[in-house]
């Protein structure tokens, strides 16, 4: 769950948990009462026909993140081509640890010293520093890593809640984590820092009077001064883009259930509210053309969304709009990205990028292009146009055309078999320098592409010729990259190298008698119709290293989306390798109808999406050919994965609450879900739930507690006022 001490915490979905007495009743609000499941990518179509509310504001949806349960709170480089954040990533360590991103390369390096928490990291604008608060020098941070891994492997999951660990301190330090300097050292919470423009000032919440307010200090961590002193949380402070303003969230109830956005000055004067929504606004952040203020609120939706606004509180926009929580918003210092957390692909939060489209009265950005890479318009224009409709020649035609575009890699067949509809081939380099120089066991990587003369796989034939090309370009002529084996074959084929033995016994002995291992697969049998720039990978629960490969593919081709799917299953040629305790991926293609509805100038772009798709997967394979990422097998217990998906469902009604509402007892409604359990009972919006169970309700909060303690497929009682009326009904909550 997130909460909203500090600037923000993500978890897998929103939370507060306020240790200065925020009542409980938004502890749960958040998670119980929101909606149901969000597309995979967050581009659901909103009805039959009806173009996506989300397409308005944001093109080229796409998740960034897929290593760790958890990951959230991201900030770009001043130059934009990289990010920090937090994320749970670590299997000895439950809590956040900070994290920065190389978006051209793809790689990841830890930040933070790996123990204690961490949150609110930041890029220092002139210099190669960066940000960050840490308890890491906690005398029993070790103790309390240790004492929260037992509790989550011996208890159900609860959920997620931050408390003002009085162990924080801002530090800073090389962007590789080195040369580390404590900034704060005051007893109680310091977080929540963020550099002004010229680098010379930080301003950052603190704990050290009391209350949660706002402070600023120089960048060497002197000079510390306060700049609010109203009662109740203020937090997550963000400079202008011109050093001249502040923007923060401010707990404008005693009971700390509403937030608002607000502005001051630098130097704490002229304080002024921007929003005034009564509910909760938060996470506020300044477009680069200060036109803007993006933040989020669950003032429509009690999952949360994105919106903007104008400095001058005019011109609230939604930009979010799918049924999980979307929050923590920040853009590209170019203003062309918006960067958040959402938890809307595998209900677990993970950063999420787009292009975002919002009006600009000065200088609005040039479109974005993207521009295909070389080998990827080469296959393109040798390989797809022409081998798409190759199978009506003939299975003939079509096995010498593949081979002819083998041998000009300088690959040739080892066991080409009769050419018929089963036929199929193993290829390897021709010269003599493809084997490793000495007599170890080779690890190879096998690919795999279909070549059934009804079902032929022209992207992945393409993907896997042209990524053997950018190899040999790589390497030279010798092309001494012993995990190469090109498979181009029918499924049964390729399921048969899994047998490692046979395998070293059919093709070791040929090779001066060094032995031979068959140690990852990867197919690309299903990129078929590539009009999307969307690939499946499939079978990534085989190996952890298939995440970390995915995460590295998605920063590096910015205009592929990526969704993964833990179980093998899905691809029936990853059985046989699965079985065996190979690693085992599958790429697909991904042609849903919300990704064909999109409007015309996306649809334009079809050719260049087939290049884009081809260009995942060669880098792919270079990556792979590197050892870029380590991959040890782990098997998919299908029914294990359920058991915990189980586990940690939640008990769900789909009420929306009516945040503003006054002078009512009980909870009123502004709607409720479609499909949702509370639509099936018959509760709509405007009823006021009085009570569940029998148990009387006054408020949110008895609200939550009760809901608290329902349980999923156990039937119970809603009762409710409907024009003055009482009325029950029965209702048996759901999942989420």
């Amino acid at each position: 769950m997130f909460q909203l001490n500090g600037r923000a915490r993500p978890g897998t979905g929103p939370v507060f948990s306020i240790s200065s007495g925020l009542s409980r009743a938004l502890i749960m609000l958040l998670a119980l009462l929101a909606g149901a499941s969000a597309s995979l990518c967050g581009e659901d179509a909103a009805d039959e026909g009806t173009r996506d509310p989300e397409l308005k504001h944001l093109r080229n949806i796409r998740q960034l993140t897929f290593v760790g349960s958890k990951n959230g709170e991201a900030y770009f480089s001043p130059d934009g081509q990289q990010i920090i954040f937090q994320g749970v990533r670590q299997a000895d360590n439950p809590f956040y640890q900070i994290y920065r991103l190389n978006l051209a390369r793809g790689e990841t390096v830890r930040v933070s010293p790996g123990t204690g928490r961490t949150t609110c990291a930041y890029f220092h604008p002139k210099k190669q520093r960066v940000l960050f608060a840490s308890s890491h020098l906690d005398p029993d941070s070790q103790k309390k890593q240790k004492e929260e891994l037992e509790k989550l492997r011996t208890a159900p999951p609860k959920r997620y809640a931050w408390d003002f660990d009085p162990f924080f301190d801002i530090f800073e330090s090389d962007p590789d984590g080195s040369n580390a300097v404590r900034l704060t050292n005051t007893e109680g919470y310091d977080a929540e820092g963020s550099y002004s423009p010229d680098g010379t000032q930080i301003v950052f919440c603190s704990r050290r009077d009391g209350d949660e307010e706002i402070y600023v200090m120089d960048s060497d961590g002197k000079n510390p001064r306060r700049l609010t002193n109203e009662k109740g949380y203020d937090g997550g402070p963000f400079f202008s883009p011109d050093g001249k303003q502040i923007v923060w969230r401010h707990f404008t109830d005693a009971a700390q259930r509403n937030a608002e956005i607000w502005l001051m000055d630098a130097d704490g004067s002229n304080k002024r509210q921007i929003t005034s929504l009564k509910a909760v606004a938060w996470a506020p952040f300044f477009h680069p053309s200060m036109e803007w203020i993006i933040f989020a609120s669950n003032h429509e939706d009690p999952s949360f969304d994105v919106y903007a606004i104008r400095p001058d509180g005019t011109e609230l926009t939604r930009i979010t709009h799918a049924q999980h929580f979307d929050g923590l918003p920040v853009v590209s210092p170019d203003g062309r990205l918006m960067l958040w957390t959402s938890n809307r692909a595998e209900n677990r939060s993970q950063l999420f990028i787009a292009e975002l489209l919002l009006p600009q009265r000065k200088n609005p950005p040039a479109p974005t292009k993207v521009d295909v890479p070389p080998e990827a318009a080469a296959a393109v224009k040798n390989w797809w146009s022409g081998m798409r409709d190759l199978h009506s020649a003939g299975t003939e035609s079509l096995y010498h055309t593949v081979a002819a575009r083998f041998r000009r890699t300088g690959l040739l067949p080892t066991n080409p078999g009769p050419v018929d509809e089963d036929t199929s081939f193993i290829l390897g380099p021709m010269v003599a320098g493809w084997m490793p120089p000495t007599g170890e066991a080779s690890s190879l990587l096998v690919l795999g592409a279909s070549m059934k003369p009804d079902d032929v796989s022209c992207g992945g034939l393409a993907a896997l010729i042209e990524g053997v090309y950018a190899l040999k370009a790589e390497q030279g002529t010798e092309m001494n990259v012993s995990g190469i084996f090109a498979v181009g074959a029918n499924d049964d084929a390729i399921a048969q190298l899994a047998d490692n033995a046979q395998f070293a016994a059919q093709y070791g002995s040929k090779k001066a008698g060094k032995p031979l291992k068959v140690s990852r697969f990867v197919s690309f049998a299903g990129l078929g119709g590539l009009r999307v720039p969307r690939i499946l990978i499939r079978g990534v629960g085989t190996s952890p290293g298939w995440r970390e490969l995915a995460e590295r593919l998605a920063a590096r081709h910015p205009k592929v989306r990526f969704v993964l799917e833990d179980d093998p299953a899905g691809a029936p040629e990853l059985k046989a390798f699965a079985d065996a305790k190979i690693p085992c991926i599958a790429f697909g293609s991904l042609n849903e109808k919300a990704d064909l509805d999109l409007d015309a100038e996306v649809a334009a772009e079809n050719v260049n999406n087939t290049g884009f798709v081809i260009a995942a997967a060669i880098d792919c394979v270079r990556l792979l050919a590197r050892g870029t990422v380590k991959l040890t097998f782990t098997p998919y217990d299908a029914a294990a994965a359920q058991a915990q998906a189980t586990a940690s469902q939640r008990p769900y009604l789909g009420t929306v609450p009516e945040y503003n509402s006054t002078g009512v007892t009980g909870v009123k409604l502004s709607g409720v879900r479609d499909g949702s359990p509370a639509q099936k009972a018959g509760l709509t919006g405007g009823d006021i739930i009085v009570g569940v169970g029998g148990a009387a309700i006054k408020d949110v909060n008895d609200y939550l507690k009760i809901l608290e303690s329902l349980k999923p497929g156990v039937e119970t009682t809603v009762q409710f006022e409907r024009a003055g009326k009482k009325e029950e009904v029965k209702v048996t909550p759901g999942t989420r």
